[in-house]
C-alpha cells in the first residue's frame, strides 16, 4: 500500500489531478495513513503499532524517492536529445 500511495502521490503533481484513478488512489492512500495514525495514537496500536507505522513511512519515502528519481532521469534524457 505504501508503494501505491507513493506512486499516486507522485503522479498527482505531474497529472495535476486530471487522472481520476490516480486521484482516487491518492485519497485512499491518505485515508489509510490517517487510519494507521489513528490506530497508533488512539486505538491501542490497532491495526499497527509504532514500528508498523514507521516501516510504512520508510517504505513510502523509499518508493517516492525512486519514482521522483526515475522522472528526473527521464526528463534529463529528453532534454539531452534536443
Amino acid at each position: 500500500m505504501a508503494g501505491i500511495t507513493a506512486y499516486s502521490f507522485s503522479g498527482i503533481f505531474v497529472l495535476k489531478g486530471k487522472n481520476i484513478l490516480n486521484t482516487i488512489l491518492t485519497v485512499v492512500g491518505v485515508v489509510w495513513i490517517f487510519y494507521l495514525l489513528y490506530g497508533l495514537f488512539f486505538n491501542g496500536g490497532y491495526p499497527y503499532n509504532q514500528k508498523g507505522v514507521l516501516l510504512y513511512i520508510k517504505i513510502f519515502a523509499f518508493f517516492l524517492f525512486v519514482y521522483e528519481l526515475i522522472k528526473y532521469v527521464k526528463k534529463r534524457k529528453v532534454a539531452n536529445k534536443k
